[in-house]
Order: C-alpha cells, then sequence, then structure tokens
C-alpha cells in the first residue's frame, strides 16, 4: 500500500492539497485506487456561531477504477479529536485508513461519516 507520497502510482497525478497546512495523507495501492486528503482538519463550525468543542472535519478525495476515473469526496467528521497537533494527525491517518478499507472493498461510500476514536460510520455525529 502506497502511503503519503507526492504521485499516486495508480494513476500518476500529483496529489492536490487546498492549502500547505493540509497534511500530505493518501493512500493508493498503485493499480486500481487512492484516496487523499485534500482539506483540513478544520475546526466544525456551529450553525449558530462558534465551533463544536474536540471536533474536526476533513475532506477526502477517492477514485476506484471500478466506479470510473472521476473524483468522489467524502466528508469525515472527528469527533474526540485530540487538541496536541501530532495526535491529531494520528487520528487524520486512522480515518484515512478506514475510508481506504471502503475503497479498497469496492464500496461506493456516502457523502458523511463519522470517526469516533477507531469507529467510521456513516453520517453525521449526534
Amino acid at each position: 500500500m502506497q502511503r503519503n507520497c507526492i504521485e499516486c502510482m495508480h494513476c500518476g497525478k500529483t496529489f492536490a492539497r487546498l492549502t500547505e497546512q493540509t497534511p500530505l495523507i493518501n493512500r493508493s495501492d498503485g493499480m486500481r485506487f487512492h484516496v487523499t486528503l485534500f482539506a483540513g482538519p478544520s475546526p466544525r463550525l456551529r450553525f449558530s456561531g462558534g465551533f463544536y468543542r474536540n471536533q474536526v472535519i476533513c475532506n477526502f478525495a477517492y477514485v476506484h477504477d471500478q466506479f470510473g476515473a472521476k473524483d468522489h469526496t467524502v466528508s469525515v467528521f472527528i469527533v474526540h479529536a485530540e487538541e496536541d497537533p501530532n495526535e491529531a494527525l494520528h487520528q487524520v491517518e486512522d480515518a484515512a485508513d478506514k475510508l481506504t478499507e471502503l475503497v479498497e472493498a469496492g464500496k461506493k461510500m456516502t457523502a458523511v461519516y463519522t470517526f469516533n476514536r477507531w469507529e467510521l460510520t456513516p453520517g453525521f455525529p449526534i
């Protein structure tokens, strides 16, 4: 499994990030698919203003040849996000691993997931 590379061995493209502050986190089997973080982690905004405590959102893109060459996007809300930047980065890596398991299995994902400790579930956090 290719991890956190600049260029994808699956499609030959350079992994894009919205800003330099977005960590380089990606996965690819080198043949059929890739998953990449393109934005985040960012604090989760409340509709009423401010931010949710200890929650961040990460935006990933994935491609699997089974679904065609088009990028699909998925947002992952990490609850119980660590305050320490290194620990938070580990959580994003863990979420990327869970997404990769779904993509590798050929499952088309929903648009939103919640990552709670070690569990990735479809839908928004409660």
